[in-house]
């Protein structure tokens, strides 16, 4: 669970900071601190800022259950901001079907509806880690900020039912069955992100 977290951070990660220009230093350590709360509401369940990783261009927040951790969840939200203002919603869904494709993975969708790039991903199971993740995002470039977006994930338990289902029929479950419906919760809200310096 914790490795399939990691590796698609880890890929957003690099989809996001990777750039052709060259910055100098005071340039690439932009000092803005985006607002965050300590608690966030999703589908009516309550999460708490419980680790906060600040890489210098970009930083991430996440929010667990109270009786949940990094190491032992079933279901989290990121909060993660660029702080490079200078990408276009379009540059940040080309980065992420590059990093994609070299991480592998398969089923994804990223689709832009002005002013919000959304986006969803379907993990599969790996060798130490039965189970499926689903993500959903929302996400928006905030002016004088940076992008910011809202990650909901999920741990899908890979049940009787899931594993005697083709990997086609698979996927077009959890889609429609769970992306869609955590899609369409996040189509309703918005987030009144602000940055300070």
């Amino acid at each position: 669970m914790n490795k399939i977290l990691t590796f698609f951070l880890t890929a957003l990660l690099t989809g996001c900071v990777s750039s052709t220009t060259y910055k100098t230093e005071s340039e690439s350590q932009p000092t803005l601190q985006l607002q965050v709360p300590k608690t966030l509401k999703h589908n009516g369940k309550t999460y708490y800022l419980k680790k906060q990783v600040d890489l210098g261009p970009v930083a991430r927040y996440l929010y667990f259950d109270k009786n949940e951790s990094a190491k032992n969840w079933n279901s989290l939200i990121e909060v993660f901001f660029d702080k490079d203002e200078s990408r276009t919603l379009a540059d940040r869904i080309e980065l992420r079907e590059k990093s994609f494709a070299v991480s592998g993975i398969k089923h994804f969708n990223l689709t832009e509806k002005d002013p919000y790039l959304y986006s969803f991903v379907i993990h599969s199971p790996s060798e130490k880690f039965n189970n499926w993740q689903i993500n959903v995002a929302k996400g928006k470039n905030v002016a004088d900020c940076g992008f910011v977006q809202y990650q909901y994930s999920q741990i899908m338990p890979n049940t009787r039912k899931l594993a005697k289902m083709s990997n086609v029929k698979l996927i077009g479950y959890l889609k429609k069955y769970a992306v869609d419906k955590e899609m369409t919760y996040l189509a309703t809200r918005d987030w009144d992100w602000k940055c300070t310096k």
